[in-house]
């Protein structure tokens, strides 16, 4: 037995750095306007297979325009979010696989304008005006029916704001992106409100789909809609209208995302380890 001096220990920071994504939860819209390192991001190839999907619609003429990713908390998917905004809405992404992706499927073309919404238990409508003024997507007329609208929203209803977000798609060079983290608390609203109109979502998926400028409806969910039908006739309809809305994608994350012998490199790069694992697919 060693009686000598107590050996000296140095704290697990010295010798561990967590990225700085892995900090905190991610807020969309706040996330996007602030200055942040993309690059940051681990992106898995399950991931990066559905980002090429959902850009491989956007080539192919009549494609799917609007998805939904599903998945349990804590799992990636607002992050995964971001990640999209990158890719679509600029011409050279920060982060690297997203800059590949856009480079292979979308050369030479204008980026998305991006709306983000972080939804709440709340008409979901008011949040996708606000996200539409604030883009600066929307000239002066536009912008200025929808500040009426936002002020009287049952003159136009629904359909007046859809409007807006199909002329603004239109208007835009690139087209537009509307991407609505936690939109599952909008159902939980609608589903609680009986005047709620709960077919917005299917509408703005159909004026996606009708748009001839690339315009993408991305809904994100902590579960998936049956969840949301239990509290009644009012979260049936809101189920049904974002089934409706949006093609399912594979969950982001969670169990059995990767594989088991896989995690080990996704914590290594997590915490600041050799990053190569994943460079050279380790992940899958």
């Amino acid at each position: 037995m060693n009686r000598g001096k107590p050996r000296a220990t140095a704290p697990l920071a010295q010798f561990v750095r967590v990225r700085g994504r892995f900090h905190r939860s991610v807020h969309l819209p706040h996330d996007w306007s602030a200055p942040h390192d993309p690059g940051d991001y681990l992106a898995t190839p399950a991931l990066l297979g559905i980002a090429g999907q959902i850009l491989g619609e956007i080539e192919r003429p009549g494609g799917t325009r609007a998805w939904t990713l599903t998945g349990p908390y804590g799992t990636g998917k607002s992050a995964f979010a971001l990640f999209l905004t990158d890719m679509l809405a600029t011409t050279q992404p920060g982060h690297p696989q997203a800059r590949e992706l856009r480079e292979r499927h979308l050369h030479g073309t204008m980026p998305l304008r991006p709306l983000l919404v972080q939804a709440e238990r709340a008409p979901l409508l008011p949040a996708v005006l606000n996200a539409l003024l604030d883009s600066g997507v929307a000239d002066r007329t536009l912008a200025g029916r929808a500040r009426r609208l936002l002020k009287a929203p049952a003159a136009g209803g629904t359909a007046a704001g859809v409007e807006l977000l199909a002329k603004a798609a239109a208007g835009s060079p690139g087209g537009l992106v509307l991407i609505v983290d936690e939109l599952g608390k909008y159902l939980e609203h609608a589903a609680r409100e009986p005047g709620e109109d709960v077919f917005l979502l299917q509408q703005i998926a159909e004026a996606a789909a009708r748009s001839e400028k690339p315009f993408l409806f991305i809904g994100v969910l902590h579960s998936g809609f049956g969840d949301y039908v239990a509290e009644g006739a009012g979260a049936r309809r809101a189920a049904a209208s974002a089934a409706a809305a949006g093609r399912p994608t594979a969950p982001p994350g969670g169990p059995g995302a990767l594989r088991q012998d896989r995690h080990a490199a996704l914590l290594r790069a997590a915490v600041g380890g050799d990053r190569c694992g994943l460079d050279r697919s380790c992940v899958a």
